[in-house]
């Protein structure tokens, strides 16, 4: 799920007219970050309430590999937009392959892999995707 929310954010906050955006009397940055925030909270919390009614531990740790991954998808936006929706898909496919130092350990940096309750990742997800909103606040895209 993850993907598919990261995917269609990047899609959505591509969709800019430089032009209109220029002279708009709408804060056009505040209603992207809106945005974001209203996606990543409410898709966020449709996984910790599907892992909460049926016990899955995969379900609940949707939540933090959203805040991650969105994150990350914001920050790489910022530095260059083309590369928003794959920065989310290549980190997934990097920790599936590299991600484990033996079985069934991963590496510290494997955020995605570790269990959802561990505290530790759960913390760095939420900083990156904070780093991602100011990132996102920060930066102004042209088409």
């Amino acid at each position: 799920m993850p993907l598919i929310v990261t995917s269609g954010l990047a899609f959505a906050l591509a969709q800019i007219l430089p032009e209109a955006e220029t002279v708009a009397t709408r804060p056009v940055r505040n209603l992207d970050l809106a945005l974001t925030i209203v996606t990543v909270v409410l898709a966020g919390t449709a996984g910790l309430v599907v892992g909460a009614i049926s016990g899955s531990e995969e379900a609940t740790a949707t939540c933090r590999n959203l805040f991650f991954l969105t994150g990350f998808m914001l920050i790489a936006r910022a530095v260059h937009p083309q590369a928003a929706t794959l920065i989310p898909v290549s980190w997934v496919f990097i920790v599936i392959f590299l991600g484990y130092r033996d079985f069934n350990r991963p590496w510290p940096w494997a955020v995605t892999l570790h269990p959802a309750g561990f505290m530790p990742t759960f913390v760095l997800s939420l900083f990156v995707f904070a780093c991602g909103l100011a990132a996102q606040a920060r930066t102004r895209h042209s088409a």
